[in-house]
């Protein structure tokens, strides 16, 4: 296995930010996929932007918000659940809420994980808490969006299967094991390497009308000159 790995204080917000690179979250976004078929959390130039260090003002926006806060708390709660039941798992110091840790591979400079745990035979397990307005999307298994992090924890390990445990509306318990599909991990490499091409060449990919890239547009660019552009 071809990886490494960095850790930082929980709130040494600078420092885990500078070191994150393309991760769990960001792969959906990668093949234009949004949490319960909405909107994607980011896009080809919101990443570009974030990874060539274009967007340190929103560091102070990463401080834990409420939202965040009860969704951690959880997924810790999901985690002792499945403990109690006998699943057997290793706990991280991510999900402890004590450090971040960035695993990241050290062939693919742009791809990075922050795991949950590890199943006690070395394989990840990832633990989801899933909104009540997101559960149609869970009912034929696991969504598009949590199939696709997945994929990019297992490319990123070099591992063949993981663990997903999910309450869905916070009262149902599923559990499903992942196997690794080389045709979707392919697809999401060659998504990010191309952003990361464009971060090395410090030029951005073409900019769409999405709303996250409108967004970045405005930190960026926060003084208008009157001049109109056509998307």
């Amino acid at each position: 296995m071809t990886v490494g790995y960095r850790t930082f204080a929980a709130d040494d917000v600078t420092g885990w930010l500078a070191a994150r690179r393309i991760g769990g979250s960001d792969a959906p976004s990668l093949l234009g996929v949004g949490v319960g078929g909405g909107v994607p959390k980011e896009t080809p130039y919101s990443l570009w932007a974030r990874l060539s260090g274009r967007l340190s003002d929103e560091v102070q926006d990463h401080h834990p918000a409420f939202r965040f806060l009860m969704g951690h708390a959880a997924e810790v709660a999901l985690a002792k659940a499945c403990e109690q039941r006998g699943v057997q798992f290793r706990w991280l110091e991510c999900l402890r809420g004590q450090r971040r840790v960035y695993y990241n591979h050290t062939r693919f400079p742009w791809a990075s994980v922050s795991l949950d745990g590890m199943m006690v035979d070395g394989r990840p397990v990832s633990f989801k808490t899933v909104e009540p307005a997101h559960n149609r999307a869970w009912d034929d298994g696991p969504s598009e969006y949590a199939i696709l992090q997945c994929q990019w924890e297992l490319s990123v390990l070099e591992a063949s299967s993981m663990e997903l445990d999910v309450a869905i509306g916070f009262g149902d318990h599923c559990h499903w094991t992942v196997e690794a599909d080389a045709g979707l991990q392919e697809l999401l490499h060659l998504e990010a390497a191309k952003i990361w091409r464009a971060v090395e060449a410090a030029s951005p990919p073409p900019v769409d009308g999405a709303p996250r890239t409108s967004e970045v547009l405005r930190r960026l660019y926060p003084r208008d000159n009157g001049d109109v552009v056509v998307l």
